[in-house]
């Protein structure tokens, strides 16, 4: 998968690196970008924290297009995270960009240091995605950047709705992933906490899609990998597809049935886009 980061971890605030996808593409704004901030006068609404209200202005701030579509796709939150073993306390965000229910884009915001809020973004697709910060162009990511592969010796997908979930879950437990850390100098090989419940679910999103579900692998709750698991027509009947979907600079193994199917090396660091957060 391709992704651009808006944003940074590694940094001396104690979190974990955190990029999208094997290639990357970095995008550095100006000063007058990064200042354009909402007034402070603002009202908070009721029942949301300081950090909620600044993560929904971010969002605001960013248009995400699909498949050069005119209309811009909204975002649909769909995990709440945090990681205290890394040093990161609160309400995190992860959302979904969706066009006719069916997820085409992923962003994940954090607070990181110097209070700026850091997004990351990648595709969910194999069609191009645009993205706009305040109306202008910021990123884009070209097509083809992800592939499905058939699920082996798995039964059709099911006729029913609900069949076909308890279906979806059954097979997710096939997968594992595990993540390479360093501590202390030395690296060490950790395995992701499969999240038992979906994170979203798209059925009868197109005509190439029957129905399907993001699953996520985590530490703790903050997300280091997704499955997409798809049920798809093919050759006159129904087949279980999957792919995996990067979400850290570490490197990450994906297997299905013990055996090694994805894997992503270490990314490197560099400078990237935030957003400041109200004082």
């Amino acid at each position: 998968m391709m992704s651009i980061r808006i944003g940074l971890r590694g940094t001396p605030s104690g979190f974990g690196s955190r990029l999208l996808g094997s290639v990357v593409i970095v995008f550095i704004l100006g000063a007058s970008v990064c200042n354009a901030q909402q007034s402070d006068s603002a009202a908070k609404p009721q029942g949301k924290t300081k950090l909620e209200v600044d993560i929904d202005r971010s969002l605001e701030r960013y248009s995400v297009y699909v498949d050069g579509d005119t209309q811009a796709m909204k975002p649909v939150k769909v995990l709440t995270w945090n990681n205290p073993l890394a040093g990161g306390v609160g309400k995190f965000r992860t959302v979904l960009y969706l066009k006719d229910g069916q997820p085409k884009a992923v962003c994940c915001i954090w607070p990181g240091p110097n209070k700026k809020l850091y997004h990351e973004f990648g595709t969910l697709t194999r069609s191009p995605i645009v993205g706009k910060l305040d109306g202008k162009p910021s990123w884009e990511m070209g097509v083809d950047l992800i592939q499905f592969h058939p699920v082996p010796e798995s039964d059709p997908p099911s006729t029913d709705r609900r069949r076909r979930l308890l279906q979806m879950k059954d097979l997710i437990r096939r997968f594992t992933a595990v993540e390479t850390l360093s501590r202390k100098g030395e690296a060490t090989r950790e395995q992701l906490r499969l999240l038992p419940t979906p994170l979203y679910r798209y059925e009868k999103a197109s005509e190439q899609i029957t129905d399907g579900a993001v699953f996520c692998f985590a530490h703790t709750t903050d997300p280091e990998a997704l499955v997409l698991l798809e049920a798809v027509p093919a050759d006159g009947e129904l087949r279980w597809q999957y792919t995996f979907i990067r979400r850290t600079t570490l490197p990450v193994t994906g297997y299905l049935d013990g055996n090694d199917v994805w894997s992503t090396d270490r990314a490197g660091l560099a400078s990237f886009n935030q957003l400041p957060m109200s004082r």
